[in-house]
């Protein structure tokens, strides 16, 4: 399958959790939400119950999507505290994915602005400005999480990584991140 390019997506992926994504996506949109408006969204295949205070986008049988309205621990409430202009939480499968992200680009981001994306499987379909993959070194991984490694711009050992060197190897160009 040929992947859609969105260069104004930055995408955070990992080989398992708890490997440093979430403190990545703050770093990013802490330092970049300083120079231009950021959007964060978060994309899970794990279904929520405990939801916080959000508004709902969409829910249809294949995805939910939410908009974050609080500052809270978890990682949407965590995006908006580093300085996200609006965070999204979107739950789905890899079978409703692209329909779901149609919707997140149309309500949810019409003016084409950054995005920071913390998703295992976003990479997969669209080719981002970057695409970072953080993963144990010499750890063995899934096929699909390794085909999905290949295509990352940019790897990182877990939890062993400068945020800061992270934040300063990328820019944004206008709406369009790159690598340095």
């Amino acid at each position: 399958m040929q992947r859609i390019p969105h260069s104004n997506f930055i995408i955070i992926s990992g080989g398992e959790k708890k490997v440093g994504k979430t403190h990545l996506a703050v770093a990013l949109i802490q330092h970049f939400a300083a120079q231009s408006p950021v959007i964060a969204l978060k994309i899970s295949p794990h279904k929520h119950d405990r939801l916080g205070s959000v508004f709902t986008v969409e829910e249809t049988e294949g995805f939910r999507l939410y908009q974050e309205l609080d500052v809270h621990e978890k990682n949407s409430g965590r995006f908006l505290k580093a300085g996200a202009k609006a965070s999204f939480f979107l739950e789905t499968g890899d079978d409703f994915l692209e329909e779901a992200m149609k919707v997140f680009l149309k309500k949810c981001n019409p003016g084409n602005l950054p995005v920071v994306c913390e998703s295992g499987a976003l990479g997969t379909i669209i080719k981002p400005g970057v695409l970072i993959f953080i993963t144990y070194p010499g750890r063995a991984l899934s096929y699909y999480k390794d085909s999905l490694r290949k295509l990352a711009d940019q790897l990182l050992p877990a939890r062993q990584f400068s945020s800061l060197s992270v934040v300063n190897s990328i820019q944004l160009v206008g709406n369009r991140w790159m690598k340095k």
